[in-house]
């Protein structure tokens, strides 16, 4: 465990000669100073990837609220098409963006739903149901932000092998790589 003001000053450095930073699954929030300097990093052209999973807990909301982004404490299952569980749903609508390019169908692994100022970016069937919500409209585990630099997935489980290599899994996962690492940030 370090200070705070270390703590800061280790942030501000890293983030001020990167293109991206990704958070996964906090276990401690984010306070006002260090959600600053992400936004900072943000308004500067940095890309922000936000990783939440429903089965772990984390303090990513703490950060993700600046954002325009809620991860819901729930998991989305459906009993009319799913991969071996119920828990593990079929995505195939996709709004046209850099991170949905050539995806047909993915399948993500106990994900949760998000609610956010930015657009919606894969979304469950009609049959897909959220653990807590009655309704939404549709439910989506993949968006943005108020600002296209942040990216929001609620579910870790497909990155990880084999499930990364089911339908096209793969590709998304490259999709989001090339958008971390593609940067048109200036220093």
């Amino acid at each position: 465990s370090i200070s705070l003001s270390t703590r800061l000053g280790l942030l501000r450095d890293k983030l001020r000669r990167a293109d991206s930073f990704a958070v996964m699954l906090p276990e401690d929030p984010y306070d006002q100073a260090e959600a600053d300097i992400i936004e900072g990093f943000v308004n500067k052209g940095g890309k922000l990837l936000l990783i939440g999973d429903p089965t772990r807990p984390s303090k990513l909301n703490s950060l993700a609220e600046r954002f325009g982004i809620t991860f819901r404490p729930d998991y989305l299952y459906s009993k009319a098409q799913y991969d071996i569980n119920f828990q593990n749903i079929f995505i195939g609508d996709f709004r046209p963006d850099e991170i949905t390019r050539g995806l047909r169908q993915i399948v993500l692994y106990i994900a949760g739903s998000i609610n956010s100022s930015g657009p919606g970016l894969a979304f469950a069937d009609a049959s897909t149901r959220s653990s807590v919500a009655q309704t939404a409209d549709p439910f989506y585990p993949l968006g943005r932000g108020n600002d296209d630099h942040v990216l929001a997935v609620h579910d870790l489980t497909f990155m990880i092998p084999p499930q990364n290599s089911i339908r096209d899994n793969n590709l998304l996962i490259s999709n989001i790589a090339d958008h971390l690492t593609l940067s048109d940030r200036t220093f």
